[in-house]
This record gives structure tokens, sequence and C-alpha cells, in this order.
């Protein structure tokens, strides 16, 4: 699906760690600017700049 460009579905069964529940929390809580800043980052720490 990745390859086609679909966004892969969630299993419905699916439950998160308390760990992402607090990292999900602590991002929600930011403002939009902030939001895209950290997962920007987080995507370029990885190896990947989009602006690029």
């Amino acid at each position: 699906m990745i390859k086609e460009g679909t966004v892969v579905p969630v299993p419905a069964n699916y439950k998160m760690t308390r760990e992402v529940n607090i990292v999900l929390t602590a991002l929600q809580r930011l403002d939009f600017s902030q939001q895209i800043t950290v997962l920007r980052n987080a995507v370029v720490d990885m190896g990947v700049d989009p602006l690029a």
C-alpha cells in the first residue's frame, strides 16, 4: 500500500502503549506550527529532508 501512495490503515484492535500516548498527548498540546516543526525535525533526523 505504501508503494501505491496509500495511507496504511491502523488495525481496529491496535492498542497504543503508554509511552505512545504520552508522546501523542504532548504533540497535541503544541500549537500547529510547533507540531509541524517537531514532526519535520523527526523526519529530518531519520535522514529525509522534505524541504530539500
